[in-house]
């Protein structure tokens, strides 16, 4: 019989594979080594099969070759594949979950990342490992220091180097220089945007692109009686937190300014809290970065984005 559907659990060396045909019956349950799996797949089904794996460490890549060679990837968040596991966890129930969880008409996608896309996320996680590096080795020698009476000088050569290559990726990459029209956006949240969403186009609306940084809040209503909680914080954190310290510096000067936004974010922070504004603008700015990338325009003030 025709395969229509794989899932493939991913891991270190070996891959497991279930595939089922047009009547949902399997049709091929193996475990293959990682030099052979990708050979033996291709040998087995036939272009217009989707493939499904768990959104996980060498998923982007696989799925790249995969779409090179004309097939459909679907990308799951782990979290989503979780319910549909059956029994005891382990790589042949992982895969039949997979299978199955790829096949539900509501199950939401992670977008494929491009090569430039993950290089640039590549970045932006050495910037961070950097600056928690420095951090955390900065203050344990200048405390060992200071028992001798010395004061140790504070030095940031690679965590510069980064952040120039950065910027470098930010003035070359289009869709990085319009981003940074925004308010609160600079370089490093301008490329963080492009490495983690891409085109934008996985998302419906800027809603959606704000709800996938986890910036929108936790519902926990029942009985007709709707309550909100904090922020989800699901999604890239690196990414959530940029947008939250860039509109807190917009916040700074906000009440000395008459636009809008400016009055818009000031009552925010006036009526409730500086935290919630600054998150509240956060998830604007998302919004519009979605409208500004998705549209492929220039920042226009006054539009409302939904």
């Amino acid at each position: 019989m025709k395969i229509i559907r794989v899932g493939v659990d991913l891991a270190k060396n070996v891959f497991q594979v279930h595939a089922v045909d047009r009547c949902e019956k399997v049709v091929w349950r193996k475990k293959l080594g990682r030099a052979e799996w990708l050979t033996a797949l291709l040998e087995k089904i036939e272009p217009g099969c989707v493939v499904g794996m768990e959104a996980c460490g060498g998923a982007h890549h696989w799925a790249r070759q995969l779409q090179k060679r004309g097939f459909t990837v679907k990308l799951i968040a782990p979290q989503f594949v979780k319910p549909y596991v059956k029994s005891n966890k382990n790589d042949a129930n992982d895969a039949e979950a997979i299978c199955e969880a790829m096949s539900r008409p509501s199950m939401r996608f992670v977008a494929v990342k491009s090569v430039e896309q993950q290089d640039l996320q590549a970045i932006h996680r050495i910037r961070a490992e950097l600056v928690s590096q420095r951090s955390a080795k900065g203050n344990q020698i200048r405390g060992l220091c200071s028992e001798f009476g010395l004061v140790a000088p504070r030095e940031m050569i690679q965590l510069r180097a980064a952040i120039q290559e950065i910027e470098i990726a930010a003035s070359t990459d289009p869709v990085a220089t319009r981003l940074q029209q925004l308010r609160g956006v600079g370089p490093i949240i301008a490329t963080a945007i492009v490495a983690n969403v891409g085109d934008a186009k996985q998302f419906s609306s800027g809603r959606q692109m704000a709800a996938s940084l986890g910036l929108t809040p936790q519902q926990n209503s029942s009985g007709g009686k709707e309550r909100l909680l904090g922020i989800t914080k699901r999604g890239d954190a690196q990414l959530r937190t940029l947008l939250i310290h860039g509109a807190r510096s917009v916040l700074r000067t906000a009440a000395s300014k008459n636009d809008r936004m400016s009055r818009w974010v000031t009552h925010i922070a006036e009526t409730r809290h500086h935290n919630i504004a600054a998150v509240a603008l956060a998830n604007k700015t998302a919004r519009i970065a979605w409208a500004m990338i998705t549209k492929g325009t220039d920042y226009q003030p006054g539009t409302v984005v939904v």
